[in-house]
């Protein structure tokens, strides 16, 4: 899954990604989820395996979007989804100039991974 990031070219698999133009998809499915293990269950069946992350690329959406945060939630609920999402599901592998590479854990037990920010951006 491409957060932030809608070119897909040049990746030897399926990607999944968003319009930048919208909403990310990542917060249009936890909308729609009851919590972190569910939002984790359909990233898989849609075949998701890792969350690569762009943040710098996420500004400028939002800025296209005429919004100052990327996840722009609403609801407190949901942004309380999301954030537990990231801090349970998401293993953190790799980082390098704004970029985010992390692994979907779809049983959701990554509990001491800390806060990882991505919810806040």
């Amino acid at each position: 899954l491409l957060v932030g990031e809608a070119r897909a070219l040049g990746f030897e698999r399926t990607v999944v990604f968003s319009d930048p133009y919208r909403d990310p998809l990542l917060l249009d499915l936890t909308r729609t989820s009851v919590g972190a293990e569910d939002l984790a269950r359909r990233l898989q069946e849609m075949g998701v395996t890792h969350v690569l992350a762009n943040r710098w690329e996420a500004v400028r959406s939002s800025q296209l979007r005429g919004h100052e945060r990327f996840f722009v939630v609403g609801d407190p609920a949901v942004g309380d989804r999301l954030e537990d999402f990231c801090g349970r599901c998401l293993e953190p592998l790799w980082s390098d100039s704004g970029l985010y590479l992390y692994r979907l854990v779809p049983d959701c037990s990554e509990t001491d991974q800390g806060r990882i920010d991505l919810a806040f951006w």
